[in-house]
């Protein structure tokens, strides 16, 4: 995406990811290797600091059910 988004322009991800309840992660934890083995993908991630890392502004984050899924908003910077 860093690659192909021109400066200045915008970036929208939905993805599930690390709740912040305590018994929702927990369970997330319990069922994380089954997830992976199954469906070669995390319940755990962290795609915040992920976009950050590469040099995205993050704009804005929403979070709903449960706190598993989040909508990110950045920019790539200039």
């Amino acid at each position: 995406m860093k690659r192909v988004l021109r400066p200045g322009g915008r970036l929208v991800l939905l993805d599930h990811i690390r709740s912040d309840r305590v018994l929702v992660r927990a369970l997330q934890r319990i069922l994380e290797p089954l997830w992976r083995r199954f469906h070669a993908d995390s319940l755990l991630r962290r795609p915040v600091e992920e976009v950050s890392a590469e040099g995205f502004e993050v704009v804005q984050t929403v979070r709903s059910k449960w706190g598993i899924v989040e909508r990110v908003v950045a920019r790539r910077l200039a």
